[in-house]
């Protein structure tokens, strides 16, 4: 026997039946966007885990390098202020990717946002080269989506050897 639409429309079960239908829709709906969504965050676990294995890796490196106890001197007349701020220009890093950028009586401090590994490196090797040592430094990297992997800096710099 085949019932109409009518006819199970007029049906009392209907509404109790079309009741069940909709909550398991529902469910099953949610139950799927949760899994996609604890796959996508597994993806990010996983990107984030790696980027900091490469930065552990990248200070690895850079502490294994021989540390000189003689600094290049630096150029008469200039103090460690001046240098840092000479060797952003050169870089073009300016504008609001320098957060940060003072002297006191510890040295220089510096925080710059958004740069790329090229340009932390050339960085570094400009400071040393005119004369500057760290006193401390911290580097983050952070994952953007148009620019990709870009670095954060917190450095303390200080005049070479006297």
């Amino acid at each position: 026997m085949i019932i109409s639409v009518g006819e199970f429309r007029e049906m009392p079960e209907a509404r109790r039946v079309f009741r069940l239908f909709a909550v398991a829709a529902v469910l099953w709906a949610a139950v799927v966007f949760l899994l996609i969504r604890i796959g996508s965050m597994d993806e990010e676990i996983s990107r984030r885990l790696g980027d900091g294995e490469q930065v552990i890796g990248a200070a690895s490196v850079y502490r294994s390098y021989p540390v000189s106890s003689e600094s290049a001197p630096a150029r008469p007349g200039t103090n460690a202020f001046t240098i840092v701020t000479n060797v952003l220009d050169d870089l073009g890093i300016v504008g609001d990717r320098r957060s940060q950028l003072q002297q006191n009586p510890s040295g220089v401090q510096i925080k710059l946002d958004r740069l790329y590994g090229g340009e932390l490196r050339e960085f570094f090797t400009r400071v040393e080269n005119q004369g500057l040592r760290f006193k401390a430094a911290e580097v983050k990297a952070m994952s953007v989506r148009d620019a990709g992997r870009l670095l954060y800096l917190e450095a303390t710099f200080e005049q070479g050897e006297k």
